[in-house]
């Protein structure tokens, strides 16, 4: 199959979702039933739609994952992998309604490597963060870690699919293998995993100073309080409401500015090209264009030797 956007395709990026009213619905068992679910369907999702993870994350109440965006179709995999998660949470812990917060889940591009190296630290590190545990090997549930990278992980189809007819398509085991983003291919894998490795443990020794000097000797939850927690519970500290949720994130401002103009100008051209495609022209829409290369096959202008992780689309749009 052709690829339905070229320029998407590479894309870095830093997705985040939290439950509704901060419940610890994604919270671990000790049957790691919902460790192994997460894993089940994250796995058959980044496989559907050709995503290579990097960093993940799962908390109590919300997710954090790094992925790169192989074909342009990040939207199809975040919607399947919210929508199986919702069925599946929802029929373990015999609930309805709505899983996920009704806020727009986080969507952040990468623009450059120093970046994404941040982000995935803050990943990783979110559970000695929040005072949940004193290392990040000690978060007993689903993470995808630098020690992951290159290693098949492989879990078991949730009891949700087992009596279902649409099961009969799903695998009863899922495997797939993490890597780390395409700008370390240059170096050998263990080279780089033993350097996020060392970054990791260094600043969880400065989180940890940091929480000792704030908070004192009992400043660390623990993973067993965490287990013993209820579902249906949430956290006693606040958030702020309203927060801003950027589509974009750089080390450097004119990298953001100038992704911002380039996404303003595709909408204000493919806002164009849509009306004329309602009245019946065979213009091209603009790079950056998905559903209407899938549902009716139009061509999008070319690319050429663009580079996949800035969004640029303004050279392409005359």
């Amino acid at each position: 199959m052709t690829l339905p956007n070229r320029h998407l395709a590479g894309q870095i990026a830093h997705l985040t979702r939290r439950t509704t009213q901060r419940q610890f619905l994604l919270k671990n068992d000790k049957k790691n039933l919902a460790k192994n679910e997460m894993g089940y369907l994250l796995g058959l999702t980044v496989l559907r739609h050709n995503q290579t993870p990097h960093a993940l994350v799962i908390m109590s109440n919300h997710t954090h994952l790094c992925i790169t965006d192989n074909n342009g179709r990040r939207a199809d995999f975040m919607r399947d992998f919210h929508h199986l998660t919702t069925k599946v949470v929802n029929k373990r812990l015999q609930r309805r309604e709505s899983l996920w917060s009704s806020s727009a889940p986080g969507n952040t591009v990468l623009l450059d490597t120093q970046k994404v190296i941040d982000t995935m630290l803050y990943i990783w590190l979110n559970p000695v963060t929040a005072g949940l545990v004193s290392k990040v090997a000690h978060w007993q549930h689903f993470c995808i870690l630098p020690r992951h990278w290159g290693k098949k992980m492989r879990f078991k189809r949730p009891d949700y699919f087992r009596k279902r007819e649409n099961s009969e398509h799903l695998p009863e085991f899922i495997e797939f293998t993490p890597m780390p983003p395409a700008m370390f291919d240059h170096l050998p894998l263990k080279e780089v995993i033993a350097m996020f490795e060392r970054w990791m443990k260094d600043a969880e020794k400065r989180i940890r100073a940091e929480r000792k000097e704030k908070f004192g000797k009992k400043n660390i939850v623990g993973m067993k309080a965490c287990l013993s927690q209820s579902h249906f519970a949430t956290p006693k500290s606040s958030v702020k409401m309203y927060a801003r949720n950027p589509r974009f994130s750089s080390t450097c401002a004119k990298k953001i500015a100038a992704a911002i103009v380039a996404m303003r100008t595709f909408w204000r051209v493919y806002k164009k090209r849509l009306e004329g495609f309602r009245e019946g022209s065979t213009a091209r829409f603009p790079s950056g264009t998905v559903s209407m290369v899938l549902r009716f096959n139009r061509a999008c202008l070319n690319l050429g030797n663009a580079d996949p992780h800035l969004p640029n689309y303004q050279p392409y749009l005359i």
